[in-house]
Formats: structure tokens, sequence, C-alpha cells
């Protein structure tokens, strides 16, 4: 297969007849060739190709709580919109991950999320629920010289005495 760039990517048939590209060479629209070479070296002939329809996956939410992350597509935008419309968008970054470190939904909030890729292909919107954003009050395990407890991981707690400092 041979891109619009002259780029060459190849694979070999299998014994059932079957071939594969994981990742399909071509973008949406490009116009490429094909062409099939036996193993005597025989050649079917280039045939034009245009690449296909590239489907984008909804992004898959990995934490929805005060901060909203997850996966995706390298490169790709995801857009958060709220009840009234307003949107929100971040990129997933080169491992396949996104955030918003300050969730665009309030808790309990109806929106949407979609991802739209490099080429303009999107995922659609599905339907996505603002996640609990309650914090618990640190529970005390020792107060005496020392103070200590427990509490959400990755919180902090602030201390304010009488006066009003932390």
């Amino acid at each position: 297969m041979t891109d619009a760039d002259g780029n060459t990517s190849t694979t070999v048939v299998d014994e059932n007849g079957n071939w594969t590209f994981p990742e399909n060479p071509l973008t949406e629209g490009e116009v490429g060739s094909i062409e099939a070479i036996d193993i005597n070296g025989n050649e079917s002939g280039e045939v034009e190709l245009i690449g296909g329809d590239q489907h984008v996956d909804i992004p898959e939410i990995t934490e929805n709580g005060t901060s909203l992350s997850g996966t995706g597509e390298a490169g790709s935008t995801i857009i958060v919109t709220d009840a009234d419309g307003n949107t929100s968008t971040t990129v997933v970054d080169e491992n396949g991950h996104w955030t918003f470190p300050e969730n665009p939904l309030t808790e309990g909030e109806l929106g949407t999320i979609e991802a739209i890729d490099t080429n303009g292909n999107e995922s659609g919107k599905a339907e996505l629920v603002g996640g609990d954003q309650h914090v618990d009050v640190p529970e005390i395990t020792e107060n005496g010289t020392s103070l200590s407890g427990t509490g959400e991981a990755g919180s902090t707690i602030i201390v304010t005495d009488a006066d009003g400092n932390t």
C-alpha cells in the first residue's frame, strides 16, 4: 500500500488468505494505491484506494470527581459540554491520557463528552454526569503534641486556629 506522499506500507497474507494493517496507513479521504506481489514476484498491478472512515472511540473516563480524566487517542481533543452549553476542551497527551484539573461539570450535572481526532473524525457525544465532588471531613486519630488522622488520598489538610491563621 502506498500513501499520497509515496510512503509504502506492507503486510503479509496469512495461511488462511487474510491480511490486515492494524492501523490504516491512509488517513480518511487520502488517495493511495494497493497491490499484491506473490512469493514469485508476480504483481497484481496497483489500484487506487481511498482511506476509509476512521472511527474515533468515545473517551474513557478514569476519574470523575473534583477533577475529570481519562484515556483516548493521542492528539485528540476532548470536549465536555455542560448543561448550559458551555464547552471545556483538553488534548490527549502522547501517552493517551487527558485531564481537566477542575471537573467542568458540577456533581450530578448532566452534560456530554466527545473526542475529535487530529483528522477531524468525531466520536459522537456520550452522556456524562458530574461525579462525586464531596470531600469527607478528615478523621482525627491523634490530637496531642502531634496531630494526625486519615482522609481522602491526595487531599490537602488545613488547620485554622481561633485567630484565622492556617
